[in-house]
């Protein structure tokens, strides 16, 4: 009697699943073309715009949380495991990289995992910022196409709660505080130390010694891991700007409040704030450079040149 209530309720269990599935109404195949193209008409642009993100619940959580998903085909499970890698690649969320695990398990069950599913783990798990998971696949399975992960060390759970940053050192992921200053004139820089145009930016600031002073003091360089860590890059950028500091974004404000941040349009994109408020930005620095763009909005946060000097000598420098 108890094998038979206990067959019943699996049973139970997997129509439930099928019936989420089934909800869908629509092959794997079209979903996944549907995401790409929404993903595509959003032009990378995802600031206010909540479809992608509702399209993915609506349609490929419940599919890919369901127990129906030991019974999907490797053709399904592979449709799955991209749109999922689509949907980390124009926003890292968490949960994007828990539903690709997931998927992976059950490609692994098919003996369908090749070198790119984990690569594409790992990567997912670095956008992410899961270090620790990314490094624990390199330890779990010895290979040459997973990135080594530098040992990471995260702040306490109570600083955790307020914004944080990322510093890049040579053998170690260092988590820090960070939060732009209440008062006074301050420049966040998203920028990528691989960047030629960041690089260029650089190069044209640290020859300006008035502007190499401004940026030493009143900037920070942060780049967005998306998926690779480029460890080897940050070190070059520290070596050859020591004056201009940089490192990784966290999860943290004010980086969901800064227009166009998200969107990957381009680096670098210099945001200019005063007394803790975003001002402005602008995005770019072409092979002429943005020199009247940089110092207008210096000048609307109070860093015009003049006024530099000003402040300098009154602080007693």
């Amino acid at each position: 009697m108890n094998n038979i209530k206990i067959l019943i309720f699996v049973m139970l269990i997997f129509n439930a699943s099928i019936e989420v599935w089934a909800s869908t109404n629509k092959p794997i195949k079209s979903l996944y073309n549907q995401i790409n193209q929404i993903y595509k008409d959003t032009r990378m642009d995802l600031s206010g715009n909540k479809l992608p993100k509702k399209f993915y619940s609506d349609n490929f959580s419940p599919i890919i949380n369901s127990e129906a998903l030991s019974d999907f085909s490797g053709i399904e499970l592979e449709y799955l495991f991209q749109a999922t890698k689509t949907a980390i690649a124009y926003d890292p969320d968490v949960n994007y990289a828990k539903d690709m695990a997931r998927v992976l398990h059950y490609l692994k069950i098919k003996n369908l995992v090749k070198e790119r599913h984990l690569v594409a783990l790992q990567e997912a798990y670095i956008a992410t910022r899961q270090f620790e998971l990314a490094s624990n696949m390199v330890e779990q399975k010895s290979s040459g196409y997973l990135q080594v992960i530098p040992e990471v060390h995260r702040v306490g759970e109570k600083t955790s709660r307020h914004p944080t940053i990322w510093k890049v050192e040579k053998n170690s992921i260092k988590q820090s505080a960070f939060s732009i200053p209440d008062n006074g004139p301050f420049i966040l820089v998203a920028s990528n130390p691989l960047c030629s145009f960041s690089i260029s930016a650089a190069q044209h600031i640290i020859v300006d010694e008035e502007l190499l002073e401004i940026f030493s003091e009143y900037s920070y360089w942060l780049t967005e891991p998306r998926g690779k860590l480029y460890i080897e890059g940050f070190l070059d950028w520290s070596r050859n700007y020591p004056s201009l500091p940089t490192g990784l974004m966290h999860e943290t404000p004010p980086w969901s409040e800064l227009p166009e941040l998200r969107s990957n349009i381009g680096t670098p994109a210099f945001y200019f704030f005063s007394d803790g408020k975003f001002i402005e930005y602008f995005v770019g620095w072409p092979r002429e450079g943005e020199p009247e763009a940089l110092n207008n909005a210096l000048r609307n946060v109070g860093l015009n040149r003049s006024e530099k000097q000003i402040s300098v000598m009154n602080r007693g420098g």
